[in-house]
């Protein structure tokens, strides 16, 4: 006759030792994965905020054309339509208006611009239009009919990010950590 045996049968399935391994290891690939995740992302934010303003140089050209002046509106130069999105046939730039661009209610939007140099909050009415977009606060200005300007400036990561400018000459400048101008340095 056998003696009956203390051990019991292994349970099937993992054990406490070996999910706590396979959590360690999940997480050292997410940790490894996220600044350059991080890195890829603000990349793309800058990259889309320079085709913004080469998109919107274009949209403020056209806009001269056919009212003989720039305009300091976003809504007036047939970028998007009250859905968020471009509409064909809506504003004289259609063809080139196939942006997405997300306004935000006005009154937060001059609340984020009110920290920057080129910011709505002492403009004169009319002159002067906040969007923001993909990371990017754009201030759009007219000082005249003959001039206009636009400061993009992060929303986030202000310090290592890159801030944008262009006026009605076309050539966007760029500055990183530090608010552009017509001073700093253009993109290549």
């Amino acid at each position: 006759m056998r003696a009956p045996t203390d051990r019991c049968a292994p349970a099937p399935g993992f054990s406490v030792l070996e999910l706590l391994i396979t959590v360690a290891i999940i997480l050292t690939l997410v940790a490894l994965a996220t600044p350059h995740f991080l890195a890829a992302q603000r990349s793309a934010y800058d990259t889309s905020a320079a085709a913004f303003l080469r998109t919107l140089h274009s949209a403020e050209e056209t806009y001269r054309v056919s009212s003989k002046q720039y305009t300091s509106q976003f809504s007036g130069l047939g970028l998007f339509g009250n859905n968020r999105r471009a509409r064909l046939g809506d504003g004289p730039l259609a063809p080139v208006a196939m942006i997405l661009i997300a306004p935000v209610p006005r009154i937060l939007a001059l609340q984020a611009a009110a920290s920057s140099p080129g910011g709505c909050t002492d403009a004169a009415p009319g002159t002067c239009d906040v969007l923001i977009s993909n990371g990017y606060i754009f201030t759009l200005t007219s000082t005249s009919i003959e001039r206009w300007s636009c400061v993009a400036e992060p929303v986030m990561d202000r310090t290592t990010s890159r801030f944008y400018y262009t006026d009605n000459t076309g050539v966007i400048r760029a500055a990183r950590g530090r608010y552009a101008d017509e001073n700093s340095p253009p993109l290549p």
